[in-house]
């Protein structure tokens, strides 16, 4: 019932749209005459004039197809809901049987099967049937008869203790290949489900190394001091250092039976941000309305009102697109879809980001202010999506926390959580291949020998483990082309050449995001007056100063592009003191400065003697560009006051964490690699083979991973391989 009247819906709206856009293109050459009568053209000049009829009508005609879709897509659901709740047989729908693909599997009960390809010609079909089918999945999640309120995601009502899993007489087994913040999350939701007996995660470092992933910690000794005591040490930071969205990490702690806040204590950090620009202007970013309304007014006209405006569409973005697009949680974002296609129509979503903070500010600099937080996301706010205006809501709306004593706080934590739950864990174990059998099951792994390096993999020492599911929490694109053999790789993955598979070109050139070269500086001395929590700096060359940060050095070197370039204010950087929130990171009265400079991600076609050369000509350039900076803003004894130092560059990073050219933001999320167009979880041509990470859905950053993790492990509970699965 509800698709029908759905579709008597859709086909009323579009019949209104069809008649609105006529009547609009109608009255095209009273209001803008030409000779050539297009609706396409009618639509572009109605939006340079806004208040035409033809606008008016356009926006109707938009309006209304949208909400059509919309319609359509809640009572689709709606139906599913239903479907589940008296357990009819809903649609046939085609799913993996045995390595075949069946049309004539019924879709029992309500319950979702994976929709997969039988060719590559309809790859980008499944794309978008997978994701509708995730969140078709998650509809039913959300459905009362699919929940047990009162009890966290994979925990029985009658099992004892905290994070105790429910019992199961299930043997199945699974094999998590990465020890990150991701990897560690999927291993406790599937042990605390009690559906697999055996989860077992393999790490490549060391345990005094490894951290969680990139959630872990650099300690350096004050000179002369040795031994370990904290009071001498300054902490540093190896991966994140901004906590963005604290509830989502509190939410997979409490799903397994947990409170995060009994690991560590989480602060607001304010203010949020201190922006230095190359000419001596700073900004403070906070909640101090006042403050916020004198820096920003100072700087242009109304700026501050201005700035006001563009909140509110952000927060129009972010209020929709999270439950929407990343949680899938249709319950809470579907009452807002109306509110944000209204806000489309005034400020197009997909827009450049940029571009669209010029229908808010006039200046630059406020345009910088508002948009450098665009590195995240691997793109330069040239090229990033206006959508990710969110991005400023999350941290300027929201807030910005930290977590005392460090984001391995955090890693320890979650790995606490796993170990008490049963998960085991094997450091100084490299996998060097997925193991897939002739019906294009993954089956296990292989293990190399701690000694040899994961990038030279031979198989002849390899050691194999079965299972019955892998997940990967290794980075896309390099577990696709050094643990994955070429005949099983993703279509974008795979090489024209297979005689020369490591140097051949890939099909389909994807876009990574930058590297960066990492400086931990201890230092004898504060600079509370000139250093926040976070800074950031900017150069008022904004342009210029993001010019080939995302191409490779060939690119660069046709285009003439200097990275970095010869003048050092035309670098942007961050900068990270957690002193100003968390005392503990350095002896009193001294500071830990770890300061991060985006450069373009590493040139694969280089050899490692090249790469190595040009890395100490970056490295040397970077720094003192930085120094000199901060003696630009009053740090003029900075040299003399450094005590300690480390420096990471962009080859150890990719060494380290196994990240493809070095990229510490993996893929970029440019339009190609967004949503639907990203790396799906779930491998489209191996069974029982998960990813999760920065670089598959929904996207990088600490939270939208731990989102990812908990929808990969609903979706692995939900479709169980079968025992016999693992050789």
């Amino acid at each position: 019932i509800g698709l029908t009247t759905a579709s008597a819906a859709a086909t009323a709206a579009a019949a209104t749209a069809t008649a609105t856009a006529t009547a609009a293109w109608s009255t095209r050459r009273r209001i803008m005459p030409g000779p050539h009568p297009c609706p396409r053209r009618t639509f572009m000049r109605a939006r340079r004039s806004p208040d035409s009829p033809a606008a008016l009508g356009a926006s109707v005609a938009v309006l209304f197809l949208l909400t059509s879709l919309a319609f359509l897509a809640l009572s689709f659901c709606t139906a599913v809901r239903e479907g589940e709740r008296v357990g009819r047989p809903g649609p046939a729908l085609m799913r993996n049987t045995g390595g075949k693909i069946s049309r004539s599997v019924r879709w029992r009960g309500g319950s979702v099967d994976q929709w997969k390809p039988r060719n590559n010609k309809r790859r980008l079909r499944s794309r978008w049937t997978e994701s509708i089918l995730s969140v078709m999945r998650a509809s039913q999640a959300n459905s009362p008869s699919s929940q047990t309120p009162s009890v966290p995601f994979g925990l029985d009502a009658n099992c004892e203790g905290e994070g105790g899993a429910r019992r199961s007489e299930s043997g199945l087994e699974a094999i998590v290949v990465g020890a990150g913040v991701g990897g560690l999350a999927v291993a406790a939701r599937l042990k605390n489900s009690g559906a697999y007996k055996k989860v077992t995660v393999f790490e490549k470092n060391d345990k005094k190394t490894s951290g969680v992933g990139r959630m872990g910690e650099i300690r350096l000794m004050q000179d002369g001091a040795e031994g370990s005591d904290s009071s001498l040490s300054y902490r540093f930071e190896t991966g994140p250092s901004l906590m963005l969205l604290p509830d989502v990490y509190r939410k997979t702690f409490s799903d397994l039976g947990f409170d995060l806040d009994s690991f560590v204590e989480i602060k607001r950090v304010m203010p949020a941000f201190k922006v230095h620009f190359d000419d001596g202007v700073s900004v403070t970013l906070s909640d101090d309305e006042e403050d916020m309304r004198q820096q920003l007014n100072s700087l242009e006209t109304e700026g501050y009102e201005k700035y006001l405006r563009y909140m509110s569409s952000a927060n129009i973005n972010l209020d929709a697109g999270l439950p929407l697009f990343i949680q899938e949680d249709l319950a809470t974002g579907l009452p807002k879809l109306p509110q944000f296609i209204f806000n489309a129509l005034a400020h197009w979503p997909l827009k450049g980001h940029h571009a669209q903070l010029g229908e808010f500010f006039e200046t630059d600099r406020l345009k910088a202010l508002f948009s450098f937080q665009d590195l995240y996301i691997g793109l330069s706010p040239y090229e990033a999506p206006g959508v990710f205006s969110l991005l400023q809501s999350i941290e300027l709306s929201r807030g910005v926390y930290y977590p005392v004593g460090g984001f391995s706080k955090i890693g320890q934590g979650l790995k606490k959580v796993c170990q008490d739950l049963g998960v085991d864990i094997h450091y100084s174990s490299p996998v060097g291949k997925i193991v897939v059998n002739d019906k294009k099951q993954a089956i296990g792994v292989e293990l190399l020998k701690a000694e040899e390096n994961i990038l030279g993999q031979s198989s002849k020492n390899a050691n194999f483990v079965g299972a019955n599911t892998v997940v990967v929490n290794a980075d896309v694109p390099f577990a696709e082309r050094h643990l994955m053999e070429p005949k099983f790789r993703r279509w974008e993955f795979q090489t024209n050449d297979s005689q020369n598979d490591k140097d051949a070109v890939e099909k389909r050139r994807l876009k990574y995001s930058s590297s960066v070269v990492e400086f931990c500086w201890g230092v004898k001395k504060r600079y509370d007056d000139h250093l926040g929590h976070h800074s950031i700096f900017l150069s008022t060359n904004y342009r210029k100063s993001w010019d080939g940060l995302f191409s490779d050095t060939k690119e660069n070197k046709e285009k003439g592009r200097r990275r970095p370039p010869s003048d050092h204010r035309e670098i942007n950087f961050y900068v990270h003191t957690p002193s100003r929130t968390d005392p503990s990171c350095c002896p009193k009265d001294h500071d830990s400065i770890m300061v991060l400079v985006p450069v373009p991600p590493i040139d694969e076609s280089d050899s490692e003697v090249q790469l190595k050369s040009m890395e100490d000509e970056l490295v040397a350039k970077v720094r003192e560009a930085v120094i000199r900076r901060f003696e630009d803003i009053g740090m003029k004894d900075f040299r003399e006051m450094v005590v300690a130092e480390e420096i990471r560059t962009p080859s150890e990073w990719r060494e380290l964490y196994s990240l493809r050219r070095g990229s510490v933001f993996g893929l970029s999320h440019p339009m190609s690699q967004l949503s639907v167009f990203r790396p799906a979880p779930k491998h489209p041509i191996v069974d029982n083979l998960y990813f999760v990470g920065a670089s598959t859905r929904p996207g990088n950053g600490v939270p939208l991973v731990l989102i990812g993790a908990e929808k990969i492990a609903e979706d692995m509970v939900q479709n169980l391989p079968s025992e016999t699965t693992a050789a």
